[in-house]
């Protein structure tokens, strides 16, 4: 550690696997939306009947059975998938709030400043202290290699009333991850 304040910042680049892949989740759920909103239309017009009808008395129409319970899945279906559809929104959300997160490392003073979202209304500000590094960690998927972002778990002996304990802290999503280690190290 030669520099005495050390500022690490996550950024937008570090979380674009994390948000591809929720992306391709909600893809994959609005198509099985649109599928069971398909088959639930076809239904209604082939037996030429409406929302309401279909749940006031669907045994008044001529319904079949197959269809009546293709009916009824489609109606579980999509209020599964609209409920999956808000988590997977939230979790996009909260994601993007992440890339705001900011750890400090105050080698003057042995403290590591922690200021980071993990939701959309949680914001955590800690502050510990540390007496040194022991390990450094970098963890990569395939596409954080080739955009040159990744996880950085860092060991420190840390501090406490009565005796030294070992903690790991966690900051993700940054970019140039074997830079920042070289200057923690």
């Amino acid at each position: 550690m030669d520099e005495k304040i050390i500022c690490i910042q996550s950024s937008f680049k570090g979380i674009i696997g994390s948000l591809l892949f929720l992306l391709f989740k909600l893809l994959i759920t609005i198509i099985t939306y649109s599928f069971f909103i398909r088959i639930k239309n076809n239904i209604f017009h082939r037996y030429n009947m409406g929302f309401r009808d279909s749940l006031v008395s669907p045994l008044a129409t001529k319904l079949s059975l197959t269809d009546f319970a293709l009916l009824n899945l489609s109606y579980i279906a999509i209020a599964l998938l609209i409920a999956f559809l808000g988590v997977l929104l939230y979790e996009i959300l909260s994601l993007l709030m992440e890339s705001h997160n900011r750890t400090t490392f105050d080698c003057i003073n042995n403290k590591i400043i922690i200021n980071k979202s993990i939701s959309l209304v949680t914001r955590i500000d800690e502050v510990n202290l540390f007496y040194k590094v022991i390990l450094v960690r970098v963890s990569q998927n395939y596409l954080q290699k080739l955009l040159n972002t990744g996880n950085l778990y860092v060991e420190l002996l840390s501090l406490s009333e009565i005796d030294f304990h070992i903690t790991v802290v966690e900051i993700k999503y940054i970019e140039s991850p074997f830079e920042v280690k070289k200057q923690l190290i």
